[in-house]
């Protein structure tokens, strides 16, 4: 039975391995696989999550701030994580420090991992990152960034252990540009190998270049973030429909309880700013979160919960720590009783790209702004 007062993020780790090893039985045993678990482990636990991809085959973890990978490490986990997103020159000694894979986007940051690194007496580990489209982070392709990436490859303290590029449009039905950037990715490696510069591991599918794309995106190693969570790339409800076929299902719910029931009639108003005005008799139950816990304000007038397995939908603007909604459908509505934001109740469900739906966003916001003051109950862990 689990326990919890007033809310909880439950993460099933039974579910979490299972879309894991789903994910490797589509890649094949020959491609490696690096768990991508930045951002809290998109909402569902950094350090438990990493612990259990890597017991369920990831090779690798991928992280966005030095703050994530100095955990992991302090933690314990001894798996190579690369760190995916910018670091500053005062960041690169610490995550050299904490054996953490860096990436080079540009000369500028190479030269000042090189000058980290030099400093320690070490020779480290660094990925680089191509721009093929998404005009994030990366040296140019083709011809253009070629001289860069060799004169990197020939910087003190440095060794190029990998190359990747990142899809704009894998989770979409896009697939002409997902394939101009690979085509992109392909003959920038192309030149570097003609030029003397032989990279062995590379990589450009995140979780929609995974289940969206030809196999050939597959190459070394794959990326999963959404996917290893059970959230569809595609970001769209009619994706997240489909990701049961996919053998694939969310890991996380989103719980409270009811706090407050009380009885209003047609012209009272509910929350502030009176958004929301009874055309009758209306039964409101109060929900202890709000936008503080990552319930945004969007919700407000638009979006559902699920309390003893029937939809109730959310009224007025939600507060920082209260929302309203009309429950005058729930069965047997007893203070106390466990209300869903996402997951399954009886035998209905809310999916994360639902809950983004409904906030005008989409699904990795939806699970990934669900706040710490939330507590995390990590059931099934392996």
């Amino acid at each position: 039975m689990l326990t919890y007062e007033r809310a909880a993020v439950i993460v099933d780790h039974k579910q979490l391995t299972k879309n894991i090893r789903r994910i490797q039985e589509v890649i094949g045993e020959n491609v490696r696989l690096m768990a991508v678990v930045k951002a809290n482990a998109y909402g569902h636990g950094l350090v438990e999550v990493a612990r259990t991809a890597i017991i369920a085959g990831a090779q690798e973890l991928g992280v966005a701030t030095i703050e994530e990978g100095v955990e992991l490490r302090e933690r314990g986990i001894v798996a190579p994580i690369l760190m995916l997103s910018p670091i500053f020159p005062q960041e690169a000694g610490i995550g050299i420090d904490f054996g953490i894979m860096m990436t080079a986007y540009n000369m500028e940051m190479a030269k000042y991992l090189s000058a980290a690194a030099g400093a320690r007496g070490k020779t480290v580990n660094i990925q680089i990152i191509i721009e093929t489209g998404m005009n994030r982070l990366g040296f140019s392709p083709g011809l253009d960034g070629i001289s860069d990436i060799l004169e990197t490859a020939h910087l003190p303290n440095l060794h190029i252990s990998g190359i990747f590029s990142h899809l704009a449009t894998a989770g979409a039905d896009c697939p002409a540009f997902s394939n101009e950037q690979f085509a992109r990715f392909l003959h920038t490696i192309e030149l570097l190998e003609k030029s003397g510069l032989h990279i062995p591991l590379r990589h450009i599918a995140n979780s929609g270049g995974v289940l969206n794309r030809d196999p050939a995106f597959r190459m070394g190693m794959v990326r999963p973030g959404a996917a290893m969570y059970g959230i569809a790339p595609e970001a769209t409800v009619a994706g997240g429909k489909r990701m049961a076929k996919r053998g694939l299902a969310p890991a996380m719910s989103v719980v409270s309880r009811v706090a407050h029931i009380r009885k209003i009639g047609a012209g009272e108003s509910v929350g502030y700013a009176r958004s929301y005005i009874a055309g009758g008799d209306v039964l409101v139950a109060t929900i202890p979160v709000g936008y503080a816990d990552g319930i945004p304000r969007g919700c407000g007038n638009r979006g559902m919960v699920l309390i003893n397995g029937a939809f109730a939908p959310i009224i007025g603007n939600i507060c920082m720590d209260n929302l309203m909604v009309d429950a005058g459908a729930i069965p047997n509505l007893a203070i106390g009783d466990e209300v869903v934001f996402c997951g399954k109740s009886g035998d209905e469900q809310i999916l994360p790209e639902e809950m983004g739906d409904w906030q005008g966003s989409v699904n990795y916001e939806a699970v990934t702004a669900i706040s710490r003051r939330i507590k995390r109950l990590h059931i099934n862990m392996p």
